[in-house]
């Protein structure tokens, strides 16, 4: 299975994944590059254009946990809530005060069984399940998210800021879909262009127009005055997509090209649409014609 990865090519960084957290590469430090308008290439979806943001919204407070069970097979934990959890896949969760202290720290979310269940990866320091289960908290905005921006001057200074969409109908909201998960006070890539994969509320088809859905997801079923303009459904939930390799295409070694086609394998969650600078309808004036 190919896993998109979409690549800026940089003059003076060099190649940079925007797959990567950006708190791991050199833009975290680089205040000129605050909100700028991003290009990246994957040879799977094409480009996307991306903006590079703070996040505005505060990490959200984790249902009580019932139980942390391990599978020594997978080297994974499935998590058990009291409540509905409401975690997308790729979302992460920071563990405390769980024993063993393995738990401890951050995790993604790599599959949710069902409303109270979601499973993480673990690492080597843990080797069965969890004898005091402690707490979560989930990062404020995850991976897929539908997003909105914000602006904020300090000293002169201006920052553009991302936050999970309010669904408020006739906005005119500028919005994005966030490429990676991130928890407050950090910066995340927010894709507006481009074929990018969304979190997405119940069943759509190809070609489908996008409107708001709940939770900050997208859906195809129409709702008034909520209608995203610039984005259109791409591929149905949780599809296997099957892209025929180009010959043409140059053999870079960042884009990983295989030598057969691509198969993609979207999360249980998300579709892909594509984007063209979305944003929500506005108010029409009265008279408009």
């Amino acid at each position: 299975m190919y896993k998109v990865r979409h690549i800026l090519q940089h003059p003076l960084f060099g190649a940079v994944d925007f797959s990567k957290r950006p708190k791991n590469h050199p833009y975290r430090a680089t205040a000129n590059y605050r909100g700028q308008y991003l290009n990246a290439v994957d040879n799977a979806l094409g480009g996307g254009i991306f903006r590079h943001v703070k996040v505005s919204a505060d990490d959200v407070t984790g249902q009580g946990i019932s139980s942390i069970v391990y599978d020594a097979d997978t080297k994974t934990a499935e998590i058990t809530t009291a409540s509905a959890h409401g975690l997308g896949i790729g979302r992460l969760v920071r563990l405390s005060a769980t024993v063993p202290e393995g738990y401890r720290g951050e995790h993604e979310v790599i599959s949710t069984a069902s409303s109270t269940k979601f499973t993480i990866r673990t690492n080597s320091a843990v080797s069965g399940d969890a004898t005091t289960v402690g707490a979560y908290i989930a990062s404020a905005i995850g991976k897929g998210h539908l997003v909105e921006f914000t602006s904020e001057t300090v000293d002169g200074k201006l920052d553009l800021y991302a936050q999970l969409s309010t669904a408020t109908a006739n906005s005119g909201r500028s919005l994005g879909i966030a490429y990676t998960s991130a928890f407050a006070g950090e910066r995340l890539y927010v894709q507006i262009a481009g074929l990018a994969q969304a979190l997405t509320t119940g069943s759509v088809s190809a070609n489908a127009p996008v409107y708001y859905g709940a939770n900050s997801t997208v859906q195809s079923g129409a709702v008034a005055d909520k209608h995203i303009v610039g984005a259109q459904f791409i591929s149905t939930k949780g599809a296997e997509i099957t892209i025929a390799q180009d010959e043409n295409m140059y053999e870079r070694a960042e884009y990983r090209q295989p030598t057969e086609d691509f198969v993609l394998q979207l999360d249980s969650d998300k579709s892909i649409i594509d984007l063209s600078y979305p944003h929500v309808q506005g108010q029409a004036s009265a008279g408009a014609i």
